[in-house]
């Protein structure tokens, strides 16, 4: 139940992903970009969508996570720079610079679904095992 969970998640997931590509974009600037003292990066921009001004700071899905590349993205988007800023047309807060689709998180959720597909797979065959022994000999 529990793989069965995860996979519906991380499909879900997935699909955001993928919706992400489709979204419009506006010109932003970045306020900010710099390591913290944990060694995570930060980007602050601002971008104006119908008259209103928004903040974000996401450059794209699990960017964070491998840090060689969120620190080139510091290095790309440095404080004062113009950038495309792809935002969600149903809530213009939800944005990003860079919407792509994380393959290693395709093949980490494609493992999810095998993982339980198989549990489900071990369950009805144990199952089946279980009521075939029950059955009175003849």
């Amino acid at each position: 139940l529990c793989m069965i969970s995860l996979a519906i998640l991380f499909g879900y997931m997935q699909l955001k992903q993928h919706e992400q590509l489709s979204w419009p974009q506006v010109e932003g600037n970045v306020l900010a970009a710099y390591e913290t003292f944990y060694h995570t990066f930060v980007i602050d921009y601002e971008y104006t969508v119908n008259g209103t001004v928004y903040h974000g700071d996401s450059v794209a899905w699990f960017w964070i996570l491998c840090a060689p590349r969120a620190r080139i993205s510091v290095e790309k988007y440095t404080e004062g720079k113009t950038v495309q800023v792809f935002y969600d047309p149903l809530s213009p807060a939800s944005c990003l610079l860079e919407p792509r689709v994380t393959w290693p998180f395709l093949l980490f959720f494609l493992f999810v679904l095998a993982m339980a597909f198989s549990s489900l797979l071990i369950w009805v065959i144990y199952t089946n095992r279980k009521t075939i022994q029950s059955l009175p000999a003849q």
